[in-house]
């Protein structure tokens, strides 16, 4: 089968239907954000080093059986479900709804920056690095749908974050209830200090001194974290931590998302 990515439209055929029986969720022939969302799961359930929003034919023969875990995978997941507490095995109590409403959000977040990633050719940067608009408007799916269809999502990389963080259901990192767009600076003042460790995906970086130069959101956590970036017109991309660090002034500062 071919490679399947969220795509707006959303991909359409018989593979997506294969696939989505195969996941057990609703069939509809349409590869959705939903459809992503259960591939996204599922890999960490195989235990996936790491796991992604696009499906292809080597998932699909590990969801039918073809295709054995390896070692590793299954280490990982064994992992992973003790993490999660195993929620097929006991109904998740209410103090843990917290932490399953920050899993969620920070799921949309991972969401939201691979489906900006795919459609690069519709998120501009702005020319001259000057602001033509805010999006501070922009709270939902369909907005953000919209815009891209459109092509006319023109941001930076504080709007890019804001806006992640905005339509995944998190908090303002800037402090400011989403009624302005903000800039490194106010991510600084509005967001808890963290260390690499600590971070996770969903989490920001702000590379500069004083109020800052650039932000990225961590895509994929870990000691050389994967980071969504976008700083220039042929950005976004998603790039290490320790390659980023080479194009930025020094004094990373890692920050909390606010959920």
């Amino acid at each position: 089968m071919r490679v399947l990515k969220v795509t707006h439209p959303p991909t359409q055929g018989t593979d997506v239907r294969k696939l989505q029986k195969l996941l057990g969720v609703p069939v509809t022939g349409r590869y959705d954000q939903a459809s992503a969302n259960a591939v996204y799961r599922k890999k960490l359930w195989l235990g996936y080093q790491t796991p992604d929003h696009s499906a292809g034919d080597k998932l699909v023969a590990y969801l039918n059986g073809t295709l054995k875990p390896t070692p590793g995978m299954v280490k990982r997941a064994t992992a992973y479900r003790k993490h999660m507490n195993d929620p097929n095995k006991r109904p998740t109590p209410p103090v843990d709804k917290q932490a399953a409403h920050e899993a969620a959000v920070r799921a949309n977040a991972v969401s939201l920056m691979h489906l900006l990633l795919n459609q690069n050719p519709n998120v501009h940067y702005p020319r001259h690095d000057v602001r033509t608009r805010t999006i501070f408007g922009i709270a939902t799916m369909a907005q953000l749908q919209r815009e891209l269809t459109a092509g006319r999502l023109t941001i930076d990389c504080s709007q890019a974050v804001t806006l992640i963080a905005h339509v995944a259901g998190a908090k303002d990192p800037n402090g400011g209830g989403f009624k302005a767009d903000g800039f490194t600076g106010t991510l600084l003042r509005g967001s808890k200090g963290i260390t690499l460790a600590q971070a996770r995906p969903g989490d920001l970086c702000v590379f500069g001194p004083g109020t800052g130069h650039h932000v990225v959101m961590v895509l994929q956590a870990g000691p050389d974290p994967l980071h969504f970036s976008h700083g220039q017109e042929r950005d976004p991309i998603a790039i290490r931590h320790s390659v980023e660090s080479k194009f930025q002034p020094p004094g990373a500062r890692f920050l909390r998302l606010p959920i």
